[in-house]
């Protein structure tokens, strides 16, 4: 099996969803960035975008956010967003 980092997509006053990832895809304010296992530890904003989730070298998992924080160490990536939406079910809104 791949290394893997932990991933969780907080959204106010809930966990929407966590799992072990290969990578994921976040969008920062300065741009699109991949976290992969034993990234440097860091924090950023998020805009509005799509969070990548990777497992088996594919994307498994797309959720739409309305931007937030990202904390990133080497062992986990901390999404915490204004609202998600999963993009396998757009009519549903997490906040």
């Amino acid at each position: 099996m791949a290394d893997t980092t932990q991933f969780e997509l907080i959204a106010p006053e809930q966990l929407i969803f966590s799992c072990l990832a290969e990578m994921v895809v976040i969008p920062g304010t300065a741009g699109y960035f991949g976290v992969l296992p034993r990234h440097i530890s860091m924090i950023s904003t998020l805009n509005a975008g799509v969070i990548d989730v990777y497992e088996h070298g594919s994307v498994f998992k797309r959720i739409f956010i309305t931007g937030g924080l990202a904390e990133v160490t080497q062992k986990r990536c901390t999404v915490l967003a204004e609202s998600a939406t999963p993009l396998n079910d757009s009519n549903s809104v997490l906040k």
